[in-house]
């Protein structure tokens, strides 16, 4: 419904988060990147760093027409994004191996021809 988020506290957080977006778009951009990068991969990682890192990536998604430019995204692929879906735990690799597959889909558009080969391998991944 049209007000969900007047009930429920995820469609409350997604519409704050699209706000914000619309208002301060580079700051939230640069804010994102950096609290990702806090939050990469590293062996015996819990679960609330791979949430955290769930949640850098939905809003990244949620503002890709806006900050897809200032995104390496090539280094991404490498960085994070193979590394996540190479995760040991398998409660961890559902978890993110479902927003990587979001986070590609939102992004096909801007895939150049250097990053296909890695998409590409991306993708074979979550098939397995």
């Amino acid at each position: 419904a049209a007000d969900d988020f007047t009930f429920h506290v995820r469609p409350a957080a997604q519409a704050l988060l699209g706000v914000c977006q619309s208002k301060f778009e580079k700051t939230l951009a640069v804010h994102v990147t950096k609290l990702l990068q806090q939050v990469s991969f590293s062996e015996g990682e819990n679960l609330q760093n791979v949430l955290l890192r769930d949640a850098c990536y939905q809003a990244l998604g949620s503002s890709y027409d806006q900050s897809f430019d200032d995104v390496p995204f090539q280094f991404w692929l490498d960085s994070f994004f193979m590394k996540d879906l190479n995760h040991p735990s398998r409660e961890h690799f559902m978890i993110l191996s479902r927003r990587i597959a979001w986070l590609l889909g939102r992004w096909v558009a801007k895939v150049t021809d250097e990053t296909r080969p890695v998409v590409y391998q991306i993708l074979l991944r979550l098939m397995e």
